[in-house]
């Protein structure tokens, strides 16, 4: 025998929450708590994590001022919000490539990385490198020599008779 939950421990489904939040706009945080992960990654996925941020709240807004016009025949709101993320994405893309097709044509150098974003990517480099040279440690001595001198301009193509340390073109010999 099923046994029915009460009413009010009955999950509402968007289209419920999106029509009470006409009245009541605190609810329409329902449908924001319920897709706001889901949306941040889809975005996050195609623009980076950094500008996800702002086409997720600005889809988010969009959908808040536009919720009256919500098809309630519609249980899930989910479709919904990813259609206005897909356009504010396109969007920014339309944006993004007028953007630097006038940068292009005023010969202007395009702006510099901001301090903040050489910061990250410095940091997270030498993360990388620490375990990158954990990873190296861990090799038989034999095989690290295709990290040795991989640079082209320290192989040499002269004899093995005048190459210098680090020009050699095999491994090391077996000892």
């Amino acid at each position: 025998m099923t046994r029915t939950p009460p009413e009010e421990m009955v999950e509402a489904d968007d289209a419920e929450i999106i029509r009470r939040s006409i009245d009541d706009p605190e609810q329409f945080a329902g449908v924001f708590d319920r897709y706001v992960e889901q949306i941040h990654r889809y975005v996050a996925r195609r623009l980076g994590v950094q500008a996800a941020d702002d086409i997720v709240a600005e889809t988010f807004l969009t959908a808040f001022r536009c919720r009256a016009s919500y098809d309630h025949a519609q249980p899930l709101a989910r479709p919904w919000l990813y259609g206005i993320a897909t356009n504010l994405i396109a969007k920014q893309r339309r944006a993004e490539e007028r953007f630097l097709r006038a940068l292009a044509r005023t010969g202007a150098e395009p702006p510099p990385e901001s301090m903040a974003d050489a910061v990250i990517g410095r940091v997270a480099a030498q993360a990388e490198d620490r375990r990158l040279a954990g990873a190296l440690t861990g090799l038989a001595s034999g095989w690290r020599w295709t990290t040795d001198g991989a640079s082209s301009s320290r192989r040499s193509t002269a004899p093995a008779s005048r190459r210098g340390p680090g020009q050699g073109a095999g491994p090391p010999p077996r000892r």
